[in-house]
């Protein structure tokens, strides 16, 4: 369990860094003593789910867009690299392993996604 909420907590600081969709805060894993482990987050009421399901399928697309978003800034910018609290990623993977379910999905660095993926 620790892998999996390990991985939870990166991708919601992940997903918190793009500034365009609202995810809960993560706070901290931690070890469960009587097994496994827990993750400690924001409490997001989400009963009004149904009325913006519209407007969170868009705020989603546009965080998947925020890498590429980043290349293009950075394209624009004459000189080493633009100052932002993120860089580009050109590579296909994330910072540390995660889950699919209960089954973890290793997710080193790759050039290529069909490497990443299928191979």
């Amino acid at each position: 369990a620790r892998l999996m909420f390990d991985g939870e907590y990166e991708s919601l600081v992940a997903i918190l860094a793009t500034e365009k969709v609202k995810a809960p805060k993560p706070h901290c894993v931690v070890d469960n003593p009587a097994g496994g482990a827990v993750i400690v987050m924001e409490y997001l009421d989400m009963s009004s789910l149904n009325k913006h399901s519209g407007t969170l399928g868009i705020k989603l697309a546009r965080m998947h867009r925020h890498n590429i978003e980043l290349e293009n800034k950075n394209d624009g910018y004459v000189g080493a690299t633009a100052e932002t609290d993120h860089q580009y990623i050109s590579k296909f993977g994330f910072s540390v392993n995660t889950c699919c379910g209960y089954l973890p999905q290793e997710n080193a660095w790759e050039q290529d996604w069909l490497v990443r993926r299928l191979m």
